[in-house]
């Protein structure tokens, strides 16, 4: 065999086998972004309308994100070849060999919790790399003793998603700590020696000692530095702080307005659009997605999208965030927490996807700004 062959297959299939972000064909990728689409409810426009049949996706990753488009995908967020049963695969197949924590307020197995984080994700490392998913979706994942699925009361509403691939021993133990603070309801979890070398954060949070000095922060912005280089700011804060996570903490730290997409429904008091802030806040109220292929998602409103995510409404400053907190006044005692970066075409991507944004009200707008839009229109 020819030996550049040679060592063209050992890459192909030492990339394959390693453990971090992965598109649909297996591929390692540095990062993704993935948008599970609202239900149609209409069978008939479901035909029509790419991605809403409430099981397809669409996606950006760090290979594919240039045109800052969304590419829709061809597979269902319940196949095991989707792009989160590939980065999930590994861990279902043999659990033990990993360092794992699953946490969601709803989880898959077990009781919701109330009081914990409102926060959901995913952390799994061997002694090399690992991966990190946040996302809106509860029930989701099931346990590594079972098998992947994606559930079927996560099928109505939108749901949003973000993998980062990253090195275990630099990033590892910053995550715990991360997740230390916002005090999120682990229901799955495994510790292996050395995975990380400094796992005294795992160790506190998986044996739930979450209590913090009294001089400790109730916010924290965390840097992590992907593996292949991309710098992410984790915000997350501590129930003891009673403060709205987008526009207490997110914005001013980025110095940034920002258009803010939650889900803003049932009781618990709903924050509105709040233009008396340094950095105004401004409620997504219409989305519609137009993908690469040409095709379109069709309008939706805000009341059909579970999903938590903001960017910057100045281009300028083209900061994305994809967390799990909500924009209402009972989450103010909640833990969680946002994840965000600076890419102009990943912005560009959500940006377009907005179609209305909710003013301020009356009793907001004691303070004006460029970026603000002042009525509920097309952006």
């Amino acid at each position: 065999m020819d030996f550049k062959l040679f060592l063209l297959l050992v890459s192909v299939v030492s990339s394959s086998f390693a453990l971090q972000c992965k598109d649909e064909e297996g591929n390692d990728v540095d990062w993704y972004v993935i948008y599970k689409l609202p239900r149609e409810s209409d069978e008939d426009l479901q035909a029509t309308l790419a991605g809403r049949t409430g099981f397809n996706y669409a996606y950006i990753t760090s290979d594919d994100y240039q045109d800052g488009k969304w590419k829709i995908s061809s597979k269902s967020v319940k196949d095991k070849d989707s792009m989160w049963g590939q980065t999930l695969a590994a861990a279902y197949k043999d659990p033990s060999k990993y360092t794992y924590a699953l946490w969601n307020d709803a989880p898959s197995k077990g009781k919701e919790s109330g009081t914990k984080a409102h926060s959901k994700g995913v952390i799994v490392m061997d002694k090399s790399t690992g991966f990190y998913i946040v996302h809106s979706v509860p029930k989701f994942v099931n346990t590594f003793d079972d098998s992947y699925d994606y559930p079927d009361s996560g099928r109505d509403n939108g749901q949003t998603s973000m993998c980062i691939s990253f090195d275990t021993q630099s990033e590892g133990p910053k995550l715990a700590q991360h997740l230390l603070l916002m005090k999120p309801n682990i229901f799955s979890s495994n510790l292996v020696d050395g995975i990380p070398t400094d796992s005294e954060g795992y160790t506190n949070l998986f044996n739930k000692r979450h209590r913090a000095p009294k001089d400790a922060p109730k916010s924290l912005e965390t840097t992590l530095v992907s593996l292949g280089g991309t710098t992410f700011h984790a915000f997350s804060k501590n129930p003891k702080n009673l403060v709205d996570l987008y526009g207490a903490i997110v914005a001013p730290a980025l110095d940034v307005p920002m258009y803010v997409e939650t889900w803003r429904r049932g009781a618990g008091g709903i924050l509105e659009s709040d233009c008396t802030l340094d950095n105004i806040i401004n409620n997504v109220k219409g989305l519609n997605i137009q993908f690469k292929s040409g095709e379109t998602s069709g309008d939706w409103e805000f009341i059909k999208d579970h999903s938590k995510w903001g960017i910057s409404s100045d281009p300028k400053s083209p900061w994305t965030c994809v967390g799990d907190v909500n924009r209402m006044l009972s989450q103010a005692k909640r833990g969680g927490g946002t994840v965000c970066f600076d890419n102009k075409k990943v912005h560009e991507a959500f940006r377009s996807a907005i179609k209305v944004i909710e003013p301020c009200t009356a009793d907001s707008k004691g303070k004006s700004h460029s970026t603000a839009v002042e009525a509920s229109q097309e952006v």
